[in-house]
């Protein structure tokens, strides 16, 4: 077949190929380190491949140094014009890569995997972690739905990675079946845009929205839309595809429930925001439908279903997966604020939407390593079993305390600073009223946020105290500084936003 093939055609293509794939190294450089982690692994024993974090920890940090050399480049589009790498990809990149070595060392540290093997447990989270990048790289419908996969298979994998936990066992199976729905959706809806645009690009689609609606077939559009929502809702938790979430987040081992809680609801975020990028909710659309109103709706549901679901939750992994489904909403009542410019012409709705997403990275991450450290020495991660954390522990308990204020929203910390954006685009957007259901929803969220502090420094504590590795108390502190470091100088990270530029 190749002899068939024009000479000059041939070299043309390898030129190209070779030429694309100078953007690509990040990516590459997490395909080998994958490699490497399972040919090793395989002649190496249980204990040996626990040491399978420090190579997968090393990839994951070079590649994140690979994404920041990279990241001032102009954007470029690659693949035949699939993947378009652009400070909008290399910024989540970086969230993911930043969350998911956060996880590694996470991992390392649970005694709930300490009598489990570790090599492929690494291998997989980093083909999650690959999958998550070309989903926010993509600008093709079949990359997306083939990046969303490559990000769920090896997710139901990590879920039920402790086979001897009925929880763990059942929140895999859930996690299945919720996401080949979500899925099969998604596709559906991808086919629909496809049969009205002849083109599976998200350019074609964004063409299709400024057609002359009489050349629009308004029903089949949005039918198509809210297929497609239906995937990147699941990847979010957002409603209506929320209902995986507690069961999940409970029954994973907790470094997998940071991970997906941040990493891969970032990822949906991001692979959303190009999608409805393409169906134009920042501008004018000929087909006149109301994008916007749709998904402040979404927004209100999800904040506020999530925050009244996590009220009467006793199992902290249970209450904090009902929380990040608040959060979601948080974060979708900023996308619907987009096309607000603020004074210097920057896309205020996309700015605070990535802000929050950093603060939630840092907050969410600590709280859940907080858990970890717990639950190591407890045993449990019932509310009731951190009576007296405070007097226990008292360095974790503080770090705990501080990243549940910022979840509520409290100054001085990142928690605030992300939702006064958010709050602020909302308003000058006209979404007054989305932004009083996000007050609402806000005062809500304090209830059991305070709850677990009530718990952890008024209830009568357990005896003995508590002893967290350096390792632990080190990571909580990091997190803890960057919280209040981004909630009194927020302005750092609001100008690094404001130069991610234009999604196309």
């Amino acid at each position: 077949m190749l002899a068939s093939l024009d000479p000059q055609a041939f070299a043309r293509f390898v030129a190209t190929t070779q030429g694309e794939l100078v953007h690509f190294v990040p990516e590459l450089l997490l395909v080998g380190v994958i490699a490497m982690i399972v040919l090793v692994n395989a002649f190496m024993g249980r204990e040996g491949s626990r040491l399978q974090a420090y190579p997968a920890l090393f990839g994951t940090l070079v590649a994140g140094v690979l994404v920041l050399m990279r990241y001032g480049n102009a954007p470029v589009e690659i693949f035949s014009h699939s993947l378009r790498i652009d400070r909008f990809a290399n910024f989540f990149s970086l969230v993911f890569l930043a969350g998911t070595a956060v996880t590694i060392v996470l991992a390392d540290a649970s005694r709930e995997l300490k009598d489990r093997p570790l090599g492929e447990f690494y291998a997989i989270l980093l083909s999650a972690v690959l999958g998550m990048m070309l989903m926010a790289e993509a600008i093709d419908l079949l990359v997306i739905f083939v990046a969303v996969e490559l990000l769920s298979v090896p997710s139901y994998i990590l879920t039920g990675w402790v086979k001897k936990s009925r929880l763990s066992s059942e929140a895999a199976l859930k996690y299945v079946i919720y996401g080949s729905v979500a899925a099969g959706l998604m596709l559906y809806g991808f086919s629909l845009f496809y049969g009205m645009t002849g083109s599976v690009k998200l350019s074609a689609i964004a063409e299709l929205m400024q057609a002359p609606a009489e050349n629009v077939n308004r029903f089949a559009v949005a039918l198509a839309a809210f297929l497609a929502f239906a995937g990147f809702g699941y990847k979010m938790a957002a409603v209506p595809m929320q209902f995986w979430a507690p069961d999940v987040y409970q029954g994973a081992p907790t470094a997998i429930t940071a991970w997906l809680s941040v990493t891969s609801k970032a990822a949906g975020v991001a692979v959303f925001i190009r999608f409805v990028d393409a169906l134009g909710l920042g501008g004018a659309t000929s087909t006149g439908l109301d994008w916007i109103s749709l998904v402040s709706l979404i927004a209100a549901i999800t904040m506020t279903l999530g925050n009244l679901g996590a009220l009467h939750q006793t199992n902290l992994k249970r209450l904090l997966a009902y929380s990040s489904v608040a959060h979601v909403g948080y974060i979708l009542m900023g996308v619907a604020a987009f096309g607000a410019l603020d004074a210097s012409g920057s896309d205020a709705g996309w700015r605070a939407v990535a802000f929050y997403v950093v603060a939630y990275l840092i907050m969410n991450l600590g709280a859940f390593a907080c858990v970890l450290f717990a639950s190591n020495q407890i045993g449990s991660e019932e509310l009731h079993a951190f009576r007296g954390l405070g007097y226990r522990a008292p360095r974790l308990a503080f770090g705990f305390a501080i990243f549940l204020v910022s979840l509520v929203g409290i100054p001085p910390t990142a928690g605030f600073a992300g939702k006064f954006q958010l709050f602020m685009v909302a308003v000058d957007h006209n979404l007054i009223w989305l932004a009083v259901v996000a007050a609402v929803n806000t005062a809500i969220s304090a209830y059991y946020y305070v709850k677990i502090l009530k718990t952890m420094y008024l209830d009568e504590p357990a005896e003995g105290a508590l002893r967290v590795p350096a390792l632990g108390e080190a990571l909580i502190a990091a997190h803890l500084v960057l919280v209040v470091y981004f909630g009194i100088f927020f302005n750092q990270l609001v100008g690094w936003t404001r130069e991610i530029g234009p999604l196309r």
